[in-house]
């Protein structure tokens, strides 16, 4: 006979939730509070007369949410981790001793700033001279940040239709007061209510519907009512298709009291629905309002504003490739012109010149043409992404070698490894891009025999090249737009350029999930700075 399992005892489970639940759960022992000199509170506002809060015990979820080891933070004050602004609240509470539920800010290690919901619970079987009381916190930041990533258009448009959701609020309540009063003559009820739907039947660009407990249309009114699919069996009306699926949940929600809002396309126009509760004098929840606002005009602006951005997108194309084609081919055709009109007169070396400006034109043009089809590709989510294991250091002498045979020569280059070598994986090609096109901007960028510095860093958690010029700089107005497509800075002069090798660089980067920063002084030098993660736990092998 098989012996049953021995059940865990009631201590080995509630040290497992204390030490596996997601939320946070510290113990506090607060000390005595020092009372206010002036009698005005419990405590002076100052940091020295705030109570002592030291933490007991915490769990490991408590410890995760402050950027603490568990071991750490115990013995440690819980209002040192207090925003400032919320320190008096918080310190009331755990002093009071009392059971509450309160929102406070609080700051992770880092400095960065968190959200948390804090429920406090005094323990009072607990025989100590200090009080101590039981925290449990549930971070809430992402709901905070949420809320506030509401966008401006989106804001003007709910601010409008709530606005004329309140009139025709005030309306109801205005017709719920004279029935419920009783006293009024049935001639001024029939006023407010005629009021009420000369207000519906002119609601503008849109249409308000008042459903009962039954689904039941009781107001069906507005300028384009007659766009709204309701069904009418001749004795009560109700939604229908496609209205009432999409809209059967926000109706819900707004008879337990909560409103909603939704988009759906009626008679191939889009419309936004706003189901908004309305209530009696007894709070209750009878009717439900959907408030239906076209926002064909809206989305037009949205799709013009689009076009406008696309055509200057095309625009700017047009006139960097233009620009940029014609002075290649401009050679070409002069340097084809001279062989062909002087060819039995014209020596091999100048005729191997002209050969050599008409390649020197064809590759320009074929630089150009690959970085347009990059950030194509790029933009469509068809660059190919193949990263292998490399040696960063050799990839990278290599790349400079090549350099400064062809293009820095006139300049002064001073290359820098902080180690001998720095197993890496990325994407070689990649990589090329974007060292290639900062090194290129370096020295083409500086005067002739200035600096122009390269160097790898090897860091715990990520590798980091640094490509530093002495030229002209950008300007506080194009840093910005450093990284747009077809954007040129100010100061380049006639220094040639497409405007595509940073933003070719920046996707590049991105797709290494790592970072490029960027200080720059006009007149002074430019300073662009790669971090790129790794990737691979063999990748952190760094050999000094």
């Amino acid at each position: 006979m098989k012996t049953p399992a021995k059940k865990p005892s009631l201590t080995t489970l509630r040290k497992a939730v204390f030490e596996q639940t997601a939320a946070g759960i510290v113990i506090v022992s607060v000390g005595e509070v020092v009372p206010s000199q002036e009698g005005s509170g419990l405590y002076e506002k100052d940091a020295a007369r705030l109570p002592l809060c030291q933490i007991s015990t915490a769990n490991p979820a408590f410890a995760s949410m402050l950027g603490e080891g568990q071991k750490t933070i115990v013995g440690s004050n819980l209002l040192d981790y207090v925003d400032e602004k919320d320190k008096d609240v918080v310190a009331d509470v755990l002093s009071l001793g009392v059971a509450q539920l309160l929102t406070a800010k609080h700051i992770h290690t880092d400095g960065t700033p968190f959200y948390a919901q804090v429920q406090t619970t005094p323990l009072s079987n607990i025989d100590a001279p200090q009080k101590y009381v039981l925290c449990t916190y549930t971070d809430i930041t992402d709901l905070i940040q949420t809320n506030e990533s509401l966008t401006e258009d989106n804001e003007r448009l709910a601010g409008d239709v709530k606005q004329k959701t309140q009139d025709l609020q005030e309306f109801i309540d205005e017709i719920r007061v004279e029935l419920n009063k009783r006293s009024e003559l049935e001639a001024e009820l029939w006023q407010a209510e005629k009021r009420y739907r000369s207000l519906a039947q002119n609601f503008p660009n849109g249409a308000v519907i008042l459903l009962d407990k039954k689904l039941h249309c009781i107001l069906a009114e507005g300028t384009q009512a007659e766009k709204l699919p309701l069904h009418d069996d001749g004795t009560v009306r109700t939604l229908a298709e496609p209205l009432a699926s999409a809209a059967e949940a926000a109706i819900m929600q707004a008879f337990e009291g909560k409103s909603h809002s939704f988009e759906i396309a009626l008679g191939g126009e889009p419309y936004l629905v706003y189901s908004v509760p309305i209530t009696a004098a007894r709070k209750m929840v009878d009717a439900v309002m959907l408030v239906c606002q076209n926002i064909t005009d809206f989305k037009t602006r949205q799709m013009l504003e689009q076009e406008r951005e696309m055509t200057a997108l095309k625009y700017g194309f047009v006139t960097i490739a233009s620009h940029e084609l014609r002075t290649p081919l401009a050679g070409m055709m002069l340097a084809s012109g001279i062989l062909r009109r002087y060819w039995h007169t014209t020596t091999n070396e100048d005729k191997w010149e002209s050969v050599q400006d008409i390649i020197t034109g064809l590759e320009r043009m074929a630089s150009l043409l690959d970085n347009i089809l990059l950030v194509g590709k790029s933009d469509s989510g068809k660059l190919p992404f193949e990263p292998t294991d490399i040696d960063l250091v050799f990839f990278c002498r290599e790349l400079v070698r090549e350099h400064e045979k062809s293009l820095g020569q006139t300049h002064i280059t001073h290359a820098e490894y902080a180690v001998e070598t720095l197993p890496f994986y990325a994407d070689p090609k990649l990589l090329r891009l974007i060292f290639g096109n900062l090194l290129s901007n370096a020295y083409k960028y500086s005067p002739f025999n200035t600096e122009v510095r390269f160097a790898v860093e090897a860091k715990p958690e990520a590798a980091i090249i640094t490509i530093q010029d002495s030229g002209i700089g950008i300007t506080p107005e194009d840093l910005p737009k450093l990284f747009a497509t077809f954007h040129r800075g100010k100061n380049v002069g006639e220094i040639q350029g497409s405007g595509l090798g940073l933003a070719i660089v920046e996707r590049a980067v991105n797709m290494h999930n790592g970072t490029i920063e960027v200080e720059s002084t006009v007149n002074v030098g430019t300073t662009f700075r790669v971090i790129l993660p790794y990737t691979s736990p063999t990748d952190v092998a760094v050999q000094p």
